[in-house]
């Protein structure tokens, strides 16, 4: 955005997550309109296909929060800490949520009710909207099946989320705008509505067979 909002971005150490390999990173943005402070989003991206994994997990600390404008290096110190505290505290409980999500195994039949959650039509569409929808369906069941570095992994909810997440901060909208990048990446740290939906839909399913 012409320099309004400028961030940083910090590579954590890897770790390995529920058997995957997960670099998580720290970003710090910072604004210059007077709209907001620094901010910190927590962004663990999958090593294989580097889909971001950041998801809103209830019970652990919010993936993202801010920290004040300060000149005391012992407030400062005391930041810091806190920052790491939280990095932990939410990869641990996404370590628990992804074990979760690879126990809930999916038919055909449960994809498809998913994506119908997912990107949900109506008798008000127009003809565009409508076909809009039913593409991106089939965008998300193609990648979901076939994508090659989902090879080897179960179908399931984890499955249908990486699918969700490689279609969302991956592919072209049908209307580009001259900062769509941008607004790309802002939602993707602040939590892009399709992943999260994705998680909410999986999460409430395993509530039901799990």
């Amino acid at each position: 955005r012409s320099g309004k909002i400028v961030w940083i971005e910090a590579r954590m150490p890897m770790r390995e997550i529920a058997g995957e390999k997960i670099d998580p990173y720290l970003v710090f943005t910072n604004r210059h309109d007077g709209k907001g402070s620094v901010r910190i989003f927590l962004t663990p991206v999958r090593v294989v296909c580097r889909n971001t994994l950041n998801m809103a997990i209830h019970g652990a600390q919010h993936r993202s929060f801010s920290v004040q404008h300060t000149a005391s290096a012992n407030v400062k110190l005391t930041q810091a800490r806190q920052t790491i505290e939280n990095y932990n505290h939410y990869l641990d409980a996404m370590e628990a949520k992804i074990t979760q999500q690879k126990r809930v195994l999916l038919t055909d039949k449960h994809v498809e009710d998913f994506l119908s959650q997912l990107f949900v039509t109506n008798d008000e569409m127009n003809p565009r909207e409508y076909e809009r929808v039913i593409q991106s369906r089939e965008d998300v069941r193609r990648i979901y099946r076939n994508e090659p570095d989902l090879d080897g992994y179960e179908y399931s909810g984890f499955r249908f989320i990486n699918a969700v997440s490689d279609w969302a901060t991956h592919h072209t909208p049908s209307r580009q705008t001259r900062n769509y990048r941008d607004n790309l990446f802002q939602k993707t740290l602040a939590g892009n509505e399709f992943i999260d939906k994705a998680v909410e839909i999986v999460d409430s399913f395993a509530m039901e067979v799990l």
